[in-house]
């Protein structure tokens, strides 16, 4: 499920999600920088920055770097752990051992959520109260926010990254896929003709 449509390129088959909205760091991927109280946007890019390159858990894993520069730099709380990883409601990545008897050997449960750019982008419209802008209105971004792109606007969305930079009213973006380190916004979207994305401030509700 997690490479169906979270991807680096056109493609995308999942149906339309076009929702209208009004207006010195630790360099192991897996330590928390900002506390679980609320979210830091600035924890979140700088995750992101530091982790840009890093290596990849997925094949399609742009929206695993998203939900991990949320959780472990945001400090945003996971929500519905274990639970039903197809909810739209429920965002989360654990680890587990396997008992002796089967083997051993660690492994990990998730949702799609954590890993499918349309199920993020679901969960957030259902789970954020920040305010969500078109790439025309980039200078009302800040560092931390999480993009969406459309390829070629037809299906759902296609590919996540976070803002990690801004400058002179333009957002720069970081992704992996294809890793990208503050790569204009502009430069994605003007990629593939029809090609839009959305900006959302990350402001969870359930905590």
């Amino acid at each position: 499920m997690y490479g169906t449509v979270d991807n680096d390129g056109p493609g995308s088959t999942s149906p339309p999600q076009r929702t209208a909205y009004t207006a010195t760091a630790p360099s192991s991927t897996d330590v928390q920088i900002a506390p679980f109280a609320s979210i830091s946007a600035n924890g979140t890019a700088q995750w992101a920055r530091n982790n840009w390159n890093a290596r990849h858990d997925y094949p399609q894993d742009c929206t695993n770097y998203i939900s991990k520069a949320l959780h472990f730099g945001g400090g945003m709380r996971m929500k519905g752990v274990n639970k039903d990883k197809k909810n739209v409601d429920n965002w989360y990545r654990t680890k587990h051992m396997s008992p002796p008897h089967s083997g051993g050997g660690m492994y990990y449960l998730w949702s799609h959520t954590w890993t499918v750019a349309d199920n993020m982008e679901r969960f957030l419209s259902r789970n954020s109260n920040g305010a969500v802008y078109q790439e025309s209105h980039q200078r009302y971004a800040a560092v931390g926010d999480v993009v969406f792109f459309n390829w070629g606007g037809k299906g759902g969305w296609d590919h996540a990254g976070v803002v990690t930079k801004m400058a002179g009213g333009k957002a720069y973006v970081s992704a992996h896929n294809n890793n990208r380190l503050n790569q204009r916004l502009d430069v994605y979207v003007q990629s593939q003709r029809g090609t839009w994305a959305n900006i959302v401030r990350v402001k969870p509700r359930w905590y």
